[in-house]
């Protein structure tokens, strides 16, 4: 008798974030639902509703993968394991590295109340440079109850700048904006809910990607 053994990447989680998402060139809100890791900002997973009946996950690997698959609302939300199948699993290059020595993170700390509303944002070091290639501005409030958790990461951007110079604070945010470089406010994300969890993503080692 032979036993075959498929290795598979195990992706935990222990938080899932609920977001109001609003553009503001649309009067339409919609929620979405960030499963994350307090320990781990590499990775996360993005729930948001395909139909009534219907979610669709969005999951990212900072470190090269994506998945898109849709599963059953009421499945998805009960489950404590998500196998994804490697017909989902998409590939991608890490172009942002390159990106990164045109952008920096600010922190603020103590000098918030005194420049902004934001305890830090990701904005291009060169102003006129944001103008020419209309480059916005992302700004975070934090939410203060939860300061142990690593930054969530939403864009590859983001990420990859977190890796060339950890300067900012743990914390999720409450209120993420992205603001363009006419200083207008086109999206923001405003915290809604915070529950704990324990779920985890399996996706095949050996996908041919």
């Amino acid at each position: 008798m032979s036993t075959f053994v498929f290795s598979q990447d195990k992706y935990e989680f222990d938080y899932l974030l609920t977001y109001k998402s609003i553009f503001e060139d649309s009067t339409k809100t919609t929620t979405k639902q960030f499963l994350t890791n307090s320990k781990d900002n590499a990775y996360f997973a993005m729930i948001s509703d395909k139909s009534k009946s219907e979610s669709k996950l969005h999951f990212t690997d900072h470190r090269g993968l994506h998945v898109n698959v849709f599963f059953d609302k009421t499945e998805l939300a009960h489950a404590e394991q998500i196998n994804i199948i490697c017909d989902f699993v998409l590939k991608f290059n890490r172009g942002a590295q390159n990106k990164t020595k045109h952008y920096q993170y600010i922190n603020y700390g103590d000098q918030k109340i005194e420049l902004t509303k934001f305890d830090y944002t990701l904005t291009s070091i060169n102003p006129r440079r944001a103008k020419r290639k209309k480059l916005g501005t992302y700004g975070y409030i934090l939410n203060d109850s939860i300061k142990f958790h690593l930054p969530l990461l939403i864009t590859h951007l983001e990420y990859e700048e977190f890796l060339t110079e950890s300067n900012i604070p743990n914390g999720i945010f409450k209120d993420r904006s992205f603001t363009n470089y006419q200083g207008q406010v086109e999206h923001t994300y405003q915290l809604i809910k915070v529950e704990r969890v324990t779920k985890v993503i399996i996706i095949p080692s050996n996908c041919k990607l």
